[in-house]
Parts: structure tokens; C-alpha cells; sequence
């Protein structure tokens, strides 16, 4: 089975529909912020204040890059900020674009 990556905006379910599939149908999971914060120990937001953006969105790219071997991976919403991550998950499996309204994200 190839990767199933979840993109989308933030707060558009990306890891409630994550966990949701690899409970449904028993798959392996991982949600990209919290990797990358069980990793580095720091929450995103703290990353952002004290390294900045840029250095996020290269831990965000080593996640995506280690991230292939699950079977459902929920992306950051600026995961697609890079081409190479958008590369990973095409060459990976397949993009699935969780698409809601701005009045229903949280």
C-alpha cells in the first residue's frame, strides 16, 4: 500500500481524519507536528520564536522524508511551502487534499 499524505489548511482535520484511518483500518500513522515536536522537544510554536521559520520548515522536511514508511501521514498546513515535500509525497503515495470552509475550521 502506498502512503496516504493528508494535506490541507490548519484546522482542517487533517490528524482527526489521520487517526481516524489508521484506527479504522489498522494502518500506521504519524502526524508531522508531532514528530517534529516530540523530536525536538519544543512546541511549533516555540521553534518559530526562537528559530524561526525556516529552520521549521527543514525539520518539517526531514519528518515528511522519514514519514514515507507509515501508511497515513497528517502534514503541517505549509508543508506544501516546499517543492521537494510535495516531490516526497508524490514519488511516496498518494496527496489527499482536505478541503473545508474557513466557517468550519476551529
Amino acid at each position: 500500500m502506498k502512503t496516504i499524505f493528508l494535506i490541507g489548511f490548519m484546522g482542517s482535520g487533517k490528524s482527526t481524519v489521520g487517526k481516524s484511518l489508521s484506527e479504522t483500518y489498522h494502518l500506521s500513522f504519524i502526524d508531522t507536528d508531532a514528530y517534529i515536536e516530540e523530536a525536538y522537544d519544543q512546541k511549533i510554536s516555540e521553534i518559530f520564536k526562537v528559530y524561526g521559520e525556516n529552520v521549521f520548515r527543514t525539520y518539517e522536511q526531514e519528518a515528511i522524508e522519514r514519514a514515507v514508511t507509515y501508511d497515513v501521514v497528517s502534514t503541517g498546513g505549509g508543508i506544501v511551502e516546499r517543492e521537494t515535500n510535495i516531490k516526497t509525497m508524490k514519488n511516496n503515495g498518494k496527496i489527499v487534499f482536505l478541503q473545508t470552509s474557513f466557517t468550519h475550521i476551529e
